[in-house]
Formats: structure tokens, C-alpha cells, sequence
């Protein structure tokens, strides 16, 4: 994904409700047990919130894909509990993984 323009986005955050078309929003209708949104319990998203997190996704690095991936418990304790970018931390040890098979392995 392009990281989006300072122009791009002001024009995003000056649409109107009725300018946005929200008819690719899956349903919430099925949303029991979901979770609150924030630990004060409450889930209203303000405009600053919604423009803060679509900045922030336009910002990411282009090379990193999102993925979803099961690991064991222990593993992600073991990371959560030496630093709060856990994801982050587990990326690194990964590409650190990557970097030395490839050097042993190139011929």
C-alpha cells in the first residue's frame, strides 16, 4: 500500500458521511462476544481516531505483509513479557533466522 499524501488525506477527512460508501462493511449483526474496543469500556471512534489509524496504516512498510499466524503460548508470553512491540521483536528474530540460512545455504 502507497503511503497516502498530505493532500489525499485532507481530502479524505473533508467527506461528508453521505459521501462515503459504506457498502462493503460486513455485517454487525453476528458480533456476540466480541470485545470493547478500548479498556475503559467504551467503543466510540472518534474522527481523530479513525484518521489517526488510517494514517497509520498508509505509513507502514510496503516489504511487511499482514499475516496471521498461530504460535504456542510460550512463545508469545516469552515476547510479550521483553517488550511491548512483541510483533515487532518477533519479525526481527525471524529475519535474524532468515538472514543466517541464507549465508550458510548460498553456494
Amino acid at each position: 500500500m502507497s503511503k497516502m499524501t498530505d493532500m489525499q488525506l485532507k481530502k479524505l477527512s473533508q467527506l461528508s458521511d453521505d459521501e462515503i460508501d459504506y457498502s462493503d462493511i460486513p455485517s454487525v449483526k453476528n458480533t456476540k462476544n466480541w470485545k470493547r474496543l478500548y479498556s475503559d469500556g467504551t467503543s466510540v471512534i472518534s474522527d481523530k481516531i479513525m484518521f489517526d489509524a488510517l494514517s497509520k496504516v498508509f505509513e507502514e512498510d510496503p516489504e511487511k505483509v499482514p499475516v496471521t499466524i498461530k504460535l504456542d503460548k510460550k512463545v508469545i508470553a516469552f515476547f510479550k513479557d521483553h517488550s511491548k512491540k512483541y510483533q515487532v521483536k518477533i519479525n526481527e528474530v525471524l529475519l535474524a533466522f532468515v538472514k543466517t540460512y541464507e549465508q550458510s545455504h548460498s553456494h
